[in-house]
């Protein structure tokens, strides 16, 4: 039996094992160094993209939370300065009556009280025939200067057939009170 020996194999031969054991290594460097750290750098680069959206997404979040208790305590510190014994029903009277739309106002329909996450919800609904737009408007402005917190739900506005200026309103109206 013979051992392979690089002595006995001509200079030829000898760069062609050379150039053969180069390709090899070459190869196995390759599909085994090369290849796996592209796509892993790869595959990082997605996971920072992705991650770096979440992040953002999360700031965001957090801006919107911040937001949002800030508004809640303005709501709770209105809601606090609110006069005792105020009534949602009420206080649409006195406004429709000091904005002028008191007659045309025909109905005043007192909503079931809401509890809403610590709050309760009191509500009216209001139907508003023949009035014209300065009307309703220095009626809505009242709504919002109004102490007790007063919001519009829902309202339609629908002109009248026989006389485009005046205007049919439906308007349900929520006043807030800390629910005890």
């Amino acid at each position: 039996m013979k051992i392979f020996s690089l002595n006995n194999v001509s200079a030829r031969e000898k760069t062609a094992l050379a150039v053969a054991g180069f390709f090899v290594a070459a190869t196995i460097l390759w599909v085994g160094v090369y290849e796996p750290a592209v796509e892993k750098r790869s595959a990082m680069r997605k996971k920072i993209e992705t991650k770096s959206v979440e992040v953002e997404e999360s700031r965001a979040l957090v801006r919107k939370i911040s937001s949002i208790k800030a508004e809640m305590a303005r709501f709770d510190s209105r809601l606090a300065g609110k006069p005792a014994g105020f009534s949602v029903i009420t206080e649409m009277e006195n406004l429709a009556q000091s904005s002028g739309a008191r007659e045309n106002v025909v109905s005043m329909t007192p909503q079931r009280p809401a509890e809403l996450g610590g709050y309760r919800e009191s509500g009216v609904e209001l139907v508003i025939e023949k009035t014209t737009l300065p009307k309703l408007l220095r009626l809505l402005k009242a709504m919002r200067e109004s102490q007790g917190l007063l919001r519009v739900k829902r309202m339609t506005i629908k002109p009248q057939y026989k006389d485009p200026s005046l205007l049919d309103v439906s308007l349900t109206v929520a006043g807030y009170e800390v629910a005890r």
